[in-house]
């Protein structure tokens, strides 16, 4: 017998609601990749949520064709700070056309894209280790979510702080930067 999945639509509900009880949430046991509707859905609900900071979509069989939908994610919520998209057998292709996203997001300071293979865990990027530009969109990641972890941190210190973010594809900075009071020297 084949069992039902369990349908994510009331979680779904409660984030389009902008439920101030949810920070984090995980579709994992849901599958929501093999929905397009539930994709679909999910991705509206995040645009205005202001509450949902950690959002797993780990184990999700989302695939390629769902990057779209993690694309939108990226582009119209400013709220999430942490992103598990591990596990859902994106290609690099799939995963480069997201980069730029990281780039432009201060808020994201945690993305995780790992991949399984036959031995073991292993970081998408490493896998594909041949490939020069794939190692400079892994370094990319990595500077950028360094970077919001330092903007985050801005208002969060009372020591002063210099922060550097010449290298961001920033439309503008982020107003929670100049508002902190201690922050010395920008450029």
């Amino acid at each position: 017998q084949h069992m039902a999945t369990a349908s994510p639509l009331p979680l779904i509900e409660q984030i389009a609601n902008n439920s101030s009880t949810l920070k984090s949430v995980s579709f994992e046991k849901y599958k929501i990749g093999l929905n397009a509707e539930w994709m679909t859905k999910l991705a509206s609900a995040l645009e205005n949520n202001t509450h949902v900071q950690c959002l797993n979509l780990s184990n999700s069989k989302i695939k390629d064709k769902g990057i779209k939908y993690i694309y939108h994610i990226l582009a119209t919520n400013k709220g999430i700070t942490s992103l598990d998209i591990s596990h859902n057998q994106f290609s690099p292709a799939s995963i480069s056309k997201i980069v730029p996203l990281v780039a432009e997001n201060v808020i994201l300071q945690d993305i995780r894209i790992e991949e399984s293979s036959r031995a073991s865990r292993v970081d998408l990027f490493k896998r594909i280790s041949d490939s020069n530009s794939v190692q400079a969109i892994a370094a990319s990641i990595e500077v950028f979510t360094e970077q919001n972890r330092k903007i985050q941190s801005c208002s969060k210190t009372s020591r002063e702080i210099v922060l550097s973010i010449n290298n961001r594809a920033l439309r503008a900075i982020p107003a929670n930067v100049y508002m902190a009071v201690n922050l010395r020297e920008l450029h």
